[in-house]
């Protein structure tokens, strides 16, 4: 009986001690598509604006208070944008609002819901956003102009 009883406590002491030995469970790894929204999601400012319809890209007058505003939470595959100070009296490729979904290539790829694809790139602070997209369609608002072409939009913070 001493016997078992020495062989429990000592199976006892011996369980405890592993589990003494194990540190607390560490947080898991950050999603890297969640840190990648994390820098999308801001109010962005255009600081340049380039168009061509073919050949070498101009700047366009027009964009001085555009504001894009990106909104989205962790584990979202489709998050919310918004556009504001769009030019007046032009057409623009912007929708006043619409939805993103990350492409293949979360850090460099976004898809708009009008099927635009948008390559973009961050700097390493994620202060600067850069858009570069090709529109095809009618545009949204304003006059009758051409917005068909090639766009590189440059935004800060």
């Amino acid at each position: 009986m001493k016997r078992t009883q020495f062989l429990i406590v000592l199976a006892l002491i011996g369980a405890a001690a592993s589990f003494w030995q194990c540190g607390g469970d560490s947080p898991p790894a950050p999603d890297p598509q969640d840190q990648q929204l994390s820098k999308l999601t801001k109010t962005w400012k255009a600081t340049s604006v380039l168009y061509a319809s073919t050949g070498t890209p101009q700047p366009v007058t027009g964009y001085e208070n555009f504001q894009l505003t990106m909104t989205g939470s962790a584990g979202q595959d489709t998050f919310d944008f918004s556009t504001s100070g769009r030019p007046s009296g032009i057409k623009t490729p912007w929708p006043a609002s619409g939805k993103f979904t990350f492409g293949t290539n979360f850090e460099t790829v976004l898809t708009r819901d009008d099927n635009i694809q948008v390559t973009y790139s961050l700097n390493t602070s994620a202060t600067q956003l850069q858009m570069t997209f090709t529109y095809t369609g009618a545009g949204y608002t304003g006059r009758v102009n051409n917005v068909e072409g090639s766009w590189t939009f440059t935004f800060g913070l």
